[in-house]
């Protein structure tokens, strides 16, 4: 027990690495909603070369950003929550466009927009905020898959509708490699109810796309290679991890609601969980983990951490927590802590489970930092209340400082850049990495 938790391994636990495939039936999807586009647009509004012409060092686990270097981005940036990194590029997302913003100069070297006039406009608000855009593949192959709203217009006696495109940009070149586009279904016209749509998540060359309005839902899996939607269904996808995507088994927030999973290549059912919860959650706690939380209040909260695959009760964890996530450190560990007063924060090993680290810890007498990022083994974040209040970055197998100075407590980081929200407004900085 420690301030308030319990974390408890599953007895007999499969490692993270035994997968076990549970088949069963699946709805296919239909594919006629689909209307491909051209496989090879031009790209003509992207640089020919959108790295910054200054030479940049990339550290593996950066914990020294340089102050000096700070450069504003564009507001659509939103404080860093629109943002991802790849190199020395930002790609930052709104609703009409992405753009692939030079870290280093500022400069915005490509601007992505749909082929169809954009359903939302910059300045409209929309009802959920969409994760920042996502990458597939690595090095020369990575794309960053970009996703957009757009009107499709009617015909005579065919009524207008609201469709996805979908653009995958060659993250290397910031140019648009390919582009498709998937219908909507006809409750997307409801102008009573706030459409919105975002990318849940890429995994196995897929990418699993959402739209919902105040009432439905849909998911969508597509191809990447092919660009074809392989399976659909009335889904909210929550998490997107270990070849599964997870959600509700019923749409209703006012519920009991258990978790289902289905198979991110064809559809096909994976688990159903034993545990059902009003005002459930969940998100990605690593490669191969899902974070179940659930619980109207204080006494009757609960967090789990499943095998994607399985569904298998890898970790419970009970006690006190506010807005607790998990997020994998890219090595060995994963990383969970929560805004609750004081802050907490604690590591499990990705294999095992097992309690690696946990502040606060009164036997150092040391505090939990708020987290703002984990990255390839480190942990970033800021102590706050204390003498020694400010950023600082964690050891992430450890728990132990490995920088007390590091100058920001990024929002988003890689080996070349940080961005972190300006202290006197939302404008998000990109400060170089110098260690």
């Amino acid at each position: 027990m420690w301030f308030g938790h319990t974390v408890k391994a599953a007895a007999g636990a499969c490692a993270l690495g035994a997968l076990l495939l549970v088949a069963g039936c699946g709805d296919d999807g239909d594919e006629s909603s689909e209307r491909p586009r051209s496989s090879r647009p031009d790209g003509s509004s992207a640089d020919k070369n959108p790295s910054s012409a200054t030479p940049r060092t990339s550290y593996p686990s950066p914990h020294l950003f340089d102050l000096t270097s700070a450069v504003p981005l564009p507001d659509e940036a939103e404080g860093g929550r629109q943002v991802t990194l790849h190199g020395t590029t930002a790609y930052v997302w709104s609703p009409e466009s992405l753009q692939a913003v030079d870290t280093g100069t500022g400069a915005v070297l490509a601007r992505v927009t749909p082929e169809r006039e954009a359903a939302f406009k910059v300045t409209d608000v929309l009802r959920r905020a969409p994760r920042p855009p996502a990458v597939s593949g690595t090095g020369a192959d990575a794309e960053v898959i970009a996703l957009f709203l757009v009107k499709i217009p009617g015909s005579g006696t065919t009524p207008a509708d609201y469709g996805l495109e979908i653009i995958g940009v060659e993250a290397a070149t910031s140019r648009p490699a390919w582009r498709t586009e998937i219908v909507l279904p006809a409750w997307s016209r409801d102008r009573y109810l706030t459409l919105s749509a975002e990318v849940a998540g890429v995994e196995n060359g897929i990418a699993v796309v959402r739209a919902s309005n105040d009432d439905n839902e849909m998911t969508y899996a597509v191809n990447l290679s092919t660009h074809k939607t392989l399976w659909q269904k009335e889904l909210a996808p929550w998490a997107v991890t270990g070849g599964a995507v997870v959600g509700p088994n019923v749409p209703d927030p006012y519920t009991e609601r258990h978790l289902t999973a289905f198979d991110i290549s064809t559809g096909r059912p994976l688990w159903t969980s034993r545990k059902s919860s009003g005002a459930a959650s969940a998100r990605e706690a690593g490669p191969h983990l899902v974070q179940f939380t659930g619980g109207w209040g204080i006494g009757d909260r609960f967090v789990q951490l499943l095998d994607a695959r399985t569904g298998k009760v890898r970790s419970t964890i009970d006690g006190s927590f506010a807005g607790m996530g998990c997020t994998y450190d890219g090595k060995a560990v994963i990383v969970c802590t929560g805004g609750g007063s004081p802050a907490y924060a604690f590591a499990l090993d990705a294999t095992s489970a097992d309690l690696v680290w946990q502040l606060p810890d009164k036997a150092t007498d040391r505090v939990a930092p708020s987290v703002t990022a984990v990255f390839n083994g480190a942990v970033y974040g800021k102590v706050t209340g204390s003498e020694g209040a400010g950023p600082v970055v964690l050891d992430s197998r450890t728990g132990l400082d490995i920088e007390t100075s590091p100058g920001i407590a990024p929002v988003a980081v890689n080996g070349y850049v940080g961005i972190a929200p300006d202290s006197g407004s939302d404008t998000a900085l990109a400060y170089r990495t110098t260690g």
